[in-house]
């Protein structure tokens, strides 16, 4: 009897939970598990690294396409000029000025088949001088510097009497003071007030 009694005032003992006094905020709930940064197939939260960049793996973005030299005819505008192909069934004409570096920089291509072919392009084009070199992708797999390739050795006029001429068979030197022959120049900071540099046209090679 003494042992019953013990134990039912040993239950009795426990307090009961009473509810929160008038004015008084309820207590808060447990806080809930963190996420799980993971994989998203194991349940847990995708976490990015936040910094913009390509994931792993990924592939660079393909360059910009060039396109024909009319394009660059703005105003409608345009000349003939002839071009007369050798040594190869067909080639690439790349149409170049002097980059803020001091180096070459496409501005137009334009391929080309059989022995001649007649282009279009922009009407007294004065915003740089353009030099013309020709490629012979002869494995068909993009530029390389295994293929063949000349340039013309003047710049063009873009007055209707320019006539151009690639021997593939026969490569000539890089024509003097042209950027293909300049090695290009290390960058440079901005002028005071001025911005970065490059924010122009680029300079004009010197006049021959």
């Amino acid at each position: 009897m003494l042992l019953l009694l013990t134990a039912f005032l040993g239950c009795a003992a426990e307090p009961e939970p009473t509810a929160p006094a008038v004015g008084e905020p309820p207590p808060a709930a447990p806080p809930a598990p963190e996420a799980v940064q993971g994989a998203g197939g194991n349940g847990g939260e995708i976490v990015g690294n936040g910094g913009g960049e390509a994931p792993p793996g990924a592939e660079p973005p393909a360059p910009a396409k060039l396109e024909g030299l009319a394009k660059l005819a703005t105003d409608g505008k345009t000349v003939e000029i002839k071009v007369e192909l050798k040594g190869a069934p067909s080639a690439n004409l790349d149409f170049l000025i002097a980059g803020v570096d001091g180096g070459p920089q496409p501005i137009a291509q334009e391929p080309i088949t059989g022995p001649s072919s007649t282009l279009k392009g922009p009407k007294a084009y004065a915003k740089a001088p353009v030099w013309v070199c020709a490629w012979y992708d002869a494995a068909g797999d993009g530029p390389d510097p295994k293929d063949t390739s000349t340039c013309a050795p003047a710049v063009l006029k873009f007055d209707g009497t320019d006539s151009l001429v690639f021997d593939m068979a026969h490569p000539g030197p890089l024509p003097a003071g042209s950027p293909m022959a300049n090695p290009p120049k290390p960058p440079t900071m901005g002028a005071p007030g001025g911005g970065e540099a490059g924010g122009g046209a680029p300079p004009p090679p010197p006049p021959q």
